[in-house]
C-alpha cells in the first residue's frame, strides 16, 4: 500500500534520491568549496590547502584537468605540492597545494597517505 502512494506521489520519470551517494557528494562539494576558498593555486605564498593528496586530486578531476606530473617540496610539518596540470585548453601550468606532511599524521593514517602519495604520483593515479 506504501508502495502504491509513493508511485502515485512521483512523477513517472522521477528517481527517489540515493542518500548516501548524495551525502558522499555533498561532502566533497564542501571539501572542494573550501579548498577553492584558501588560495588560488598560482604560487607557494597563495597555494591550496588540503588535508590530504587525494583531494587535490579530486579537485584537478573536478576542474577537467589532466595530471602531468608532481614534485614535492618539504616545509616543515607541511609539504608543498606542485603538480603540472594540462587544462582543457591544452595549456599547461602549475598548481599548488599545501599538504600536510605524512609525519604529521596517526601512524596509520600516515602510512595510508604515503601510499596514496605514491599512488597518485606514479601516473597510476
Amino acid at each position: 500500500m506504501i508502495l502504491i502512494a509513493l508511485a502515485l506521489a512521483l512523477p513517472a520519470n522521477a528517481q527517489p534520491p540515493a542518500p548516501a551517494a548524495d551525502a558522499a557528494q555533498a561532502e566533497r562539494d564542501a571539501m572542494i568549496a573550501r579548498v577553492l576558498a584558501s588560495g588560488d593555486g598560482r604560487g607557494s605564498a597563495t597555494a591550496y590547502v588540503v588535508e590530504r593528496a587525494v583531494d587535490a586530486h579530486l579537485l584537478i578531476l573536478q576542474q577537467g584537468r589532466r595530471f602531468q606530473r608532481q614534485r614535492s617540496v618539504e616545509d616543515g610539518l607541511s609539504v608543498l605540492d606542485i603538480w603540472t596540470v594540462r587544462d582543457t585548453d591544452g595549456t599547461e601550468r602549475d598548481v599548488y597545494f599545501r599538504v600536510p606532511a605524512p609525519d604529521t599524521f596517526p601512524a596509520e593514517a600516515g602510512e595510508t597517505e604515503r601510499n596514496i602519495r605514491r599512488i597518485l604520483t606514479s601516473g597510476d593515479g
